[in-house]
Order: structure tokens, then sequence, then C-alpha cells
């Protein structure tokens, strides 16, 4: 891939944090900038895709594992292992649900 050059404006609070970040984690400032202009760029078209399937017919649930023949029943215990330290959704009893074919 070719290279070439940028420029653009950005308030010197801003370009002193970027430095002072680069410099503590031996990081190259053009490898950091090409990679955030990359994610940012990425998560646009993440974007765009979210409005555009937004826009898409969706069914109940319940339609749907009614065609597939999946019975839902709630369960307790973990859904994923995580350790108990970590934040987030995945907690000791949440409840979680179990697919299965055919009756209860």
């Amino acid at each position: 891939m070719g290279k070439v050059q940028i420029s653009a404006r950005i308030d010197t609070s801003l370009k002193n944090a970027l430095e002072r970040y680069c410099k503590s984690r031996g990081v190259v400032m053009n490898h950091f900038i090409q990679e955030a202009l990359l994610d940012r760029l990425e998560e646009l078209e993440d974007i765009e895709d979210l409005k555009r399937i937004r826009h898409e017919s969706t069914r109940p649930l319940a339609e749907l594992l009614a065609e597939l023949k999946l019975n839902a029943r709630r369960t307790r215990g973990r859904r994923l292992s995580r350790t108990d330290s970590q934040a987030g959704p995945y907690r000791e009893n949440a409840p979680v649900y179990a697919f299965g074919r055919g009756g209860a």
C-alpha cells in the first residue's frame, strides 16, 4: 500500500496528549493515527449496516421458535464462563434460556 501525507489542524492539548501517550507506550504516532482512522471508518460502516438492518422486516421470537419447533425454557445458572470479578451482564443465577426440540 502506498503512503501519502495528510495534514490536519487539531487542538494543541490534543496533540500534546497524543505525543505523551505514544511516547509512554513506545507507539509511533503515525501508526497510532492510521489505526485510529481505520477504527473510526469501520465504526461508521458498522453504523450504516445497522441502519440498513433496522429497516429489514423482523418477526417475533416466539413465531420463529414455533416454526423451528423449538421450545424455550428458563434455567438458572451461568450464561458464560466469566470470573466473578468481571463486570457485565454475566452473573451467577441470571436467567438463561435453553433451547431444545419437541416437548418440555
